[in-house]
């Protein structure tokens, strides 16, 4: 898969969405994740985000799912690695 980072405009739109663009879309699901794992038609990375989302953990929101048409839109949430974010912050 790739990213791309994406401008909007108008109406209620966000300033920028990230555009996860995946490979080899057909009727199976061929990702990296998948290695190891029966066949499924949901991607990991939605089935893990959907799960975090519900324990409340800070996620990305995910504004549209095609990833059957090869396409998912997420939020932007900026530059940053997480790693970079919390390296020398304090534990709490």
């Amino acid at each position: 898969r790739s990213y791309a980072r994406a401008r909007t405009s108008g109406g209620d739109a966000p300033p920028s969405l990230v555009v996860m663009l995946l490979a080899d879309r057909g009727l199976s699901i061929s990702s990296d994740e998948l290695a190891v794992l029966p066949e499924t038609r949901e991607l990991p990375f939605l089935n893990v985000h959907r799960f975090l989302a519900r324990l409340a953990v800070p996620v990305p929101e995910v504004y549209v799912d095609a990833s059957a048409q090869g396409l998912v839109l997420l939020e932007d949430v900026g530059d940053t690695p997480l790693r970079d974010a919390v390296e020398g912050a304090p534990p709490d």
